[in-house]
């Protein structure tokens, strides 16, 4: 922390190198990256003098110091991604889905995404960050471009200005560049995060906010979006837990993008599902995102003509089922530890921010919950039945089902680490103690989730 004003003020993070400079020396050995002016440290000391290259021995010396000024406006990477070669990114990423070239081509798109990546003046330092992105992080480069395109489609659809929409696309195909800042190991991490270590990733959002509001001439509802493509209109999102009545529509529309892109690349990919196949996470969180972005992406689906996907990831209809009861009697138990974890939040009256986060999850992932109808008995008893006497027209509502159902645990996850964040801040009252058993219950349960360790894809159209 440094002192400013009399007022203790955050140290800017791209003034510590850190992991970035590391994915430059990993770049500089096929690309060649080196420095645009000689590089100090903040104290004024002399790193490495101007056209030196990014190497390996080069990146151990900076990564030991805070610098006088982001490493970003010092260097510069060879073959960058210019117009072109973006332009044949996204032709490479949309012939990869065919739902996505189906909309694409329905929706008739194509002239208004060239027309997206011809007519802005690329910074430079967007143009670098996009190329180490490609060649260091594949998956989170295809994401950007997924997140870029659909958000474009969703801005145009929903009637907004040809300026607006382009920060939107901007916002979507750069909205996780800050992820490069963060240390690969928790990136990669397999078991559950810590607290500390699920702060860092959300402390892309910042940085990404940081490298981008000071871009000259851009658009400041981008480096906006990228600050909140992970806030929700219920304030279960984050870094600031905002609410509807503070987010701005460019990030809401990335962050709509960005989930829908998890989805079909996540759980749709070896199953055979499409983007059709998404109606029903969109229902379930038809309050989360803004009204008139939901309604945009339910008309976009409908005008692309895909069919609803019927498949079976299990192989036969009972072995489905059984995985359904499996996750729903984890569900019901999950339901029995959180309504005690929210009556005792409530009790507590807390008011930190961490405590308000925690019963702000609580009481949306309970709604959700409440609304599915997933807990049922009747919905049990049908599957329950269905197993007896399978019958291959369920497929649909089996698959929808299970959707929500992931759906439904990747909140409760969010729940536990809302609870995490909240014992990590600290609390010295009884009660506690007795949120801290259910909390641990909670834990327990989700560790029982059943896997798709047998699944196979059998896609029925």
């Amino acid at each position: 922390m440094a002192e400013k004003n009399g007022q203790i003020a955050p140290i800017n993070p791209l003034l510590e190198p850190g992991h970035y400079v590391t994915h430059l020396s990993e770049v500089n050995q096929r690309n060649e990256v080196c420095s645009t002016e000689d590089i100090f440290n903040d104290r004024g000391v002399l790193l490495l003098r101007k056209g030196a290259a990014i190497n390996h021995s080069a990146a151990e010396r900076i990564i030991q110091h805070k610098l006088c000024k982001p490493l970003e406006e010092q260097i510069t990477v060879t073959n960058g991604i210019e117009r072109d070669r973006l332009m044949q990114y996204f032709d490479h990423f949309i012939a990869k889905y065919p739902d996505v070239q189906q909309i694409h081509e329905k929706l008739n798109f194509k002239a208004d995404l060239r027309t997206l990546i011809t007519h802005w003046d690329y910074p430079s330092i967007l143009t670098q960050k996009l190329t180490v992105m490609a060649e260091q992080m594949e998956v989170e480069f295809e994401k950007g471009l997924f997140s870029a395109w659909l958000s474009a489609l969703i801005g145009r659809e929903m009637g907004l200005k040809k300026d607006l929409i382009l920060a939107t696309f901007v916002a979507g195909l750069v909205h996780d560049i800050g992820l490069m800042h963060i240390d690969p190991s928790i990136l990669k991490k397999q078991g559950q995060l810590s607290p500390s270590e699920w702060r860092a990733i959300q402390s892309h959002t910042v940085i990404g906010k940081l490298l981008v509001e000071h871009l000259r001439d851009a658009n400041p509802e981008i480096a906006r979006a990228i600050l909140e493509h992970h806030e929700r209109c219920d304030g279960v999102g984050y870094p600031g837990g905002k609410r509807e009545e503070r987010l701005g529509v460019p990030g809401q529309i990335v962050g709509m993008a960005d989930s829908i892109q998890a989805i079909r690349v996540n759980q749709f990919k070896q199953l055979g599902r499409s983007l059709r196949d998404t109606q029903s996470f969109l229902h379930m969180n038809s309050r989360t995102h803004f009204y008139p972005t939901y309604e945009a992406m339910c008309a976009i689906l409908k005008k692309s003509e895909l069919a609803p996907t019927r498949g079976n990831p299990f192989g036969t209809i009972p072995k489905f089922v059984d995985h359904l009861l499996g996750q729903g009697r984890i569900l019901k138990e999950v339901v029995n530890t959180l309504e005690p974890m929210r009556g005792v939040l409530q009790m507590i009256n807390v008011t930190s921010p961490t405590g308000k986060a925690l019963l702000t999850v609580s009481d949306h992932v309970l709604e959700m919950i409440t609304s599915s109808g997933l807990v049922r008995d009747d919905l049990f008893l049908w599957l329950e039945s269905l197993a007896r006497h399978p019958d291959e027209e369920a497929l649909s509502d089996l698959n929808d089902i299970e959707l929500m159902l992931n759906e439904l645990n990747w909140q409760l996850k969010n729940a536990n680490r809302a609870y995490g964040a909240f014992k990590e801040s600290g609390c010295d009252l009884p009660e506690c103690e007795m949120l801290h058993n259910l909390a641990m219950q909670m834990s327990n349960a989700l560790d029982k989730q059943p896997r798709h360790t047998d699944a196979v894809a059998v896609p029925i159209q």
